[in-house]
């Protein structure tokens, strides 16, 4: 893991102890072994120690946390097609991909520690439970 570069540190008026730059195994994105890939970004949560699992509570991003940290949100950068041998030609037309939960936007919002227990999913659960007791 790296910090990433100056200008990184700047955007949205995030502290710069809370950017963090990680490896490709982390964030890189690809479908399969070919096909369109590129760099990602993710965006995590902290839930708080309370939401970490029973010994886990104080481990730092990017450590686990135990359920601590949730990813809420992303971005895949599409720039390349890898071939067969693992070459990466540029994409002709490069693309951003995004994607965020809107149930663990709402649980974070809400202040739940589970996505089942927002307002989105929890009717679903409770009716699911009345209709189980029939």
């Amino acid at each position: 893991m790296t910090k990433p570069s100056a200008s990184g540190k700047q955007v949205a008026g995030v502290p710069k102890d809370r950017i963090f730059r990680l490896d490709e195994k982390d964030n890189f994105w690809q479908m399969g072994d070919t096909g369109p890939c590129g760099p990602c970004s993710e965006i995590f949560y902290d839930f708080g120690p309370e939401a970490a699992e029973p010994g886990r509570a104080h481990e730092q991003f990017p450590l686990d946390g135990g359920g601590r940290f949730v990813e809420i949100w992303n971005l895949v950068f599409m720039q390349f097609n890898r071939d067969a041998s693992g070459a990466m030609t540029p994409l002709p037309h490069p693309s951003i991909d995004t994607g965020m939960g809107l149930e663990r936007i709402a649980a974070v919002l809400q202040g739940k520690l589970s996505n089942y227990d927002c307002d989105l999913l929890l009717p679903i659960r409770r009716t699911r439970r009345r209709t189980l007791r029939r």
